[in-house]
């Protein structure tokens, strides 16, 4: 086999933590074993592994070398960047230049690695990829990793991989092929649910094995890149059966990973298996409405102490006019059914920003959040939302910051004395997101320079 390595633009912690990462892995193989519990596998693995700030100022010492062989990225044959959000991208131009690799794909040459992009971050804004990468591959990438992977082997130059790429229409190999984004058309609709190719203690989610159960979303919110309204947002369900076969006998913990878990049909039947099992499970967002006593029952059962909920918005109004589904009475009972299956705590996302928003929208979000820790104690996280290409919203303009400031300044005033704790997101890192999120190919060329 030809050298493949798989590069996470950020830490190890984030970098195990995402099913998009383990998908590369996996598509690389099996073959001899890594450190950690995990199947065998074949790639290479390297992370970011400090600010590339105190490296530049000489402070620690600064190697970047893989993980598991210790070579240089520049030694590859291929090397397969999954990048989860538009950020990453000064990560991963800092990983090239660090090793001496030109970050721009016109100006290497032949013996230089083939860079190929993917992951969560393609679905909102590709272009910020396309003059560095060979290759950026949009949305699901069953198919022509394995292509890729396979043509490498086979020993077939570069140039005539990129030039069988472009035969792909959910792949970019250069700007001309931006046309391609218009005929996102094509879901798969069998396909093998994504795995943890590795179990470790330092990821974000500690000896936790995520499973896929679901691709998609069943629900049309106009801020969400996934929603049901665009094409990559189609619904599909993995079977139950299938889910459970996929967790290995030496698990303890699972992590179920999906848009809106418990609208998953099978949802009862596969925390019944993991249960019986003596299983813990966690789980990714769920829509409140759902949480009913049943569900609620077992996920306690599995040992899940916070019920994690996003409001998406602070009023009923907002809440509305974005398609979010539930309402404000959902939220209420789901924190009875949780409180009354032994759930400790409730965990709410809510994002700010949103056209027309008002005063009385903020003073619904502090009413209902008391309202709520009189049930559970809450913890509150609130960002600025960030209006995303390919969504319905993605022309709304960005929250000032003296709104979001004041925002900010009576939510924090509103929960003082109460059991609500809050978490701010940063306006600054949410306003650069939003400014990567819209850039043109003319302007990503410009990003090396930061």
């Amino acid at each position: 086999m030809k050298s493949l390595c798989c590069a996470y633009p950020g830490s190890y912690a984030e970098g195990s933590s995402s099913l998009g990462f383990h998908f590369v892995l996996t598509c690389g193989g099996t073959d001899s074993s890594v450190g950690e519990r995990s199947r065998t596998i074949k790639m290479d693995r390297i992370f970011v592994p400090f600010d590339f700030r105190t490296a530049k100022e000489g402070r620690g010492e600064f190697s970047f070398r893989t993980m598991d062989f210790k070579r240089t990225i520049g030694t590859f044959q291929g090397l397969f960047f999954s990048v989860a959000y538009e950020m990453q991208i000064l990560s991963l131009l800092g990983m090239l230049k660090s090793c001496g690799i030109n970050v721009f794909s016109k100006k290497r040459g032949r013996h230089d690695p083939l860079i190929v992009v993917g992951g969560a971050c393609t679905l909102s804004n590709p272009e910020l990829f396309v003059p560095f990468a060979d290759a950026v591959v949009v949305g699901e990438g069953e198919g022509v990793l394995e292509e890729i992977i396979r043509m490498l082997n086979g020993g077939v130059e570069k140039e005539e991989i990129i030039r069988q790429l472009r035969r792909i229409n959910r792949v970019i190999t250069e700007e001309n092929d931006i046309d391609k984004l218009k005929e996102r058309k094509n879901v798969l609709q069998d396909f093998s649910p994504v795995s943890s190719a590795y179990v470790t203690p330092f990821s974000v989610f500690k000896d936790m094995f995520l499973v896929e159960m679901m691709r998609g979303c069943p629900h049309s919110c106009e801020f969400c890149i996934m929603s049901s309204k665009g094409n990559w947002g189609r619904v599909r369900y993995v079977d139950e059966k299938i889910v459970l076969d996929t967790i290995p006998s030496w698990v303890k913990r699972v992590g179920l990973v999906g848009a809106s878990v418990l609208d998953h049909p099978g949802i009862e039947t596969i925390l019944e298996k993991l249960a019986d099992a003596g299983l813990q499970v966690g789980v990714s967002s769920m829509r409140a409405k759902k949480l009913d006593e049943r569900k609620a029952h077992l996920l306690a059962k599995c040992g899940l102490k916070v019920a994690t909920v996003a409001l998406d918005a602070p009023s009923e109004r907002i809440r509305v006019r974005i398609r979010k589904p539930g309402s404000f009475d959902d939220v209420i009972n789901a924190a009875k059914n949780a409180k009354r299956a032994g759930i400790k705590k409730m965990r709410l996302y809510c994002l700010a920003g949103f056209d027309g928003e008002t005063q009385r929208d903020y003073e619904e979000l502090k009413d209902f959040c008391r309202a709520i820790s009189e049930i559970l104690p809450v913890h509150l996280l609130v960002s600025p939302v960030v209006p995303k290409r390919f969504t319905p919203l993605e022309k709304m303009e960005f929250m000032p910051e003296d709104k979001w400031q004041n925002f900010v300044r009576f939510l924090k005033t509103s929960i003082k004395g109460s059991r609500i704790t809050c978490k701010i997101g940063s306006w600054r890192e949410a306003k650069m997101e939003h400014i990567f999120a819209h850039l043109k190919v003319k302007d990503a060329e410009l990003l090396p320079e930061l």
